[in-house]
């Protein structure tokens, strides 16, 4: 048995039982860097890696591995067979429908007639075309997570204050923005109001956005205990209709990282037209290279990573302009970066 043979193995073995991913993965690409290999021990390393990938919540780098699998074992109807429908049914269980419609037009194609292909080809397409705004949003999943005690069993959010690297919340905001009671404020993403708790007394208004009504109430408790009555509980999928015109700052602290872009460009792009003449944006984005390009529609922590190009570029669509772009490296063993982006409207839209 040669070292590729052992090495496929002890992959098959640790992928099923879901240990050691990460050297898994690592030890994996470097075999895949060999340049002989025979195709069905590049076709299985392929589909080990993207196997490996998977489990690690990394479906950029996921997605490449299927497709070279699949074309790398083309030869072998057998192979061939079982990695699409495994595929396929990992891919559709992630929300991932664009990939699972090109999984199946590929299995159409390799396997002309088969009854599973089209069928799962038509029941995606159709499901692709009656959901194209759910394809985009993963609030209702976000609604399940709650519903499921995240915030109660998620270790960061036992902290009383979130950015305790930087003092507080509403000492950071005045570095950029100085706050005063005149103030209109939204909190996108406000939880249990750890934020508004300590922005509210200095501002004259503040709304706090979030996915559930019980985990709004607990925020609104939260702060009427301390004597702070000036918080507004606002549903996720109401603010548009509940948060008025003429704010004066809108603020988000690890939330974007957790949505999908097309959510997070509606907030961005709502939130700009609903700004005062001079209302700002202060946000926080997520870059890493362990993140993903997008979230998948799926009940878990997504880790979406955002480029400063894709950050202008959302500035620039949503009629804002870059006051000030700032970069706080918080994992440099994992080298992630917190993008925090103030912003306000642009001149040319006032």
């Amino acid at each position: 048995m040669n070292s590729i043979q052992s090495l496929l193995i002890w992959s098959h073995e640790n992928l099923n039982t879901q240990k050691n991913i990460a050297d898994t993965v690592e030890k994996l690409h470097q075999a895949s860097l060999k340049p002989e290999l025979d195709l069905k021990s590049k076709g299985l390393i392929h589909y080990y890696l993207a196997l490996g990938y998977t489990y690690l919540q990394n479906y950029n780098e996921a997605q490449p591995q299927f497709l070279a699998a699949v074309n790398t074992l083309y030869f072998d109807d057998i192979l061939c067979n079982e990695v699409l429908l495994k595929f396929i049914s990992f891919a559709e269980q992630l929300g991932l429908l664009e990939f699972t419609q090109q999984l199946c037009e590929a299995g159409k194609s390799r396997f002309p007639g088969d009854h599973y292909f089209e069928t799962k080809h038509t029941e995606i397409s159709n499901k692709l075309k009656a959901f194209h705004y759910a394809e985009q949003s993963n609030l209702n999943h976000w609604k399940e997570m709650q519903e499921q005690g995240y915030f109660d069993h998620h270790p960061h959010y036992q902290a009383e204050q979130g950015l305790i690297d930087h003092g507080n919340e509403a000492e950071f905001i005045q570095n950029f923005c100085p706050l005063n009671t005149n103030m209109q404020v939204a909190v996108i993403g406000c939880g249990y109001g750890r934020e508004s708790k300590l922005i509210a007394p200095l501002v004259g208004k503040i709304w706090g956005i979030d996915v559930s009504k019980p985990l709004l109430e607990r925020a609104r408790q939260n702060l009427v205990s301390a004597g702070i009555h000036n918080f507004e509980p606002v549903l996720a999928e109401e603010w548009q209709q509940k948060v008025p015109s003429g704010i004066d700052l809108v603020f988000s602290y690890t939330v974007f990282q957790h949505l999908t872009k097309h959510l997070v460009t509606e907030y961005i792009q709502g939130f700009a037209e609903k700004l005062a003449p001079e209302g700002q944006i202060l946000c926080q984005f997520m870059h890493s290279p362990s993140g993903t390009f997008d979230a998948a529609l799926s009940t878990y922590e997504p880790h979406v990573s955002w480029t400063p190009e894709e950050i202008h570029n959302l500035l620039k669509l949503s009629g804002l302009e870059l006051i000030h772009l700032q970069t706080l490296q918080v994992d440099p063993v994992e080298k992630i970066d917190w993008i925090w982006v103030h912003a306000q409207k642009s001149t040319q839209a006032i």
